[in-house]
Formats: C-alpha cells, sequence, structure tokens
C-alpha cells in the first residue's frame, strides 16, 4: 500500500541549515545542468556521460610527462558508480558504437582522449557557471 503525502511539507528541516540547503541545492543544480549539457551537445543520456566520465577518470594515469591508459573492467564501473554490472554493460556497449570507447579483452578504454576533454571541461565549465553566477534554484 503506497504511503500517503504529509499534506504540507516539511519547510523546518531539522537537521540542516537554510545556508546548507541553499548550497547543497546550488552542488545537485551545477550537476543537473552539466549532465544537461552533455546530453545536448554529444547526445549522451545521463547515465552514459557518467559511465564515459568514469572510464577516463579511472583508466587515465597523467604526470607532468606522459598521460597513461589502462582498460578499465566494467565491474570497476559499476563500484564507482554504484549501478549494476548489466547496467554499465549495456550502456557502454552503445559507447562503442557511437565510437567513444574501445572494449578490450581487459576492458573498456577512451577512444579519444579529446572526445573525454571536451565532455569533462563541459562538466567543469557548467560547474563553474552556476557557482560564479551565484545562483540558487
Amino acid at each position: 500500500m503506497p504511503q500517503s503525502l504529509p499534506e504540507t511539507p516539511d519547510l523546518e528541516p531539522k537537521d540542516y541549515s537554510l545556508r546548507e540547503i541553499g548550497e547543497l541545492s546550488e552542488s545537485v543544480l551545477r550537476v543537473l545542468s552539466s549532465i544537461g549539457a552533455a546530453r545536448n551537445r554529444f547526445d549522451l543520456a545521463s547515465d552514459e556521460a557518467l559511465i564515459f566520465l568514469a572510464i577516463g577518470q579511472i583508466g587515465m594515469n597523467s604526470s607532468d610527462f606522459e598521460l597513461r591508459l589502462r582498460a578499465v573492467p566494467i565491474t570497476a564501473i559499476a563500484e564507482l558508480l554504484s549501478i549494476p554490472r548489466e547496467t554499465v554493460r549495456r550502456k557502454c556497449r552503445r559507447l562503442t558504437e557511437i565510437d567513444l570507447v574501445v572494449l578490450t579483452s581487459r576492458g573498456l578504454l577512451i577512444r579519444n582522449i579529446s572526445e573525454w576533454m571536451k565532455v569533462a571541461e563541459l562538466f567543469q565549465k557548467e560547474t563553474s557557471k552556476h557557482k560564479s553566477s551565484g545562483r540558487v534554484q
């Protein structure tokens, strides 16, 4: 049986200050805007964008002198994002179809670092844009 909704929302949260609520709301806005921008620019669903970013984040190791790539197992992505392995596998199939990643015997590799950087920069840009505007919705 579904739980009934309260007649009025709890407008006096007991565990958070209004400032904390505003800051959390702003953080959520930045994340959602970044996902929306990735969807619009790269035609990626939200989970596809997050999986693509996770593959690069886990699989890239850089220093001032070199960039190393390693294949990322589906289980590592599923654990990082707390989503089922089968969902990751299915979404990665789409990422391979649109040539963003390559499936190897050891896992997934970013096909083109520049494309990964574009998506990552889009997240960074959207995050910075909303942070500097001081918007809280």
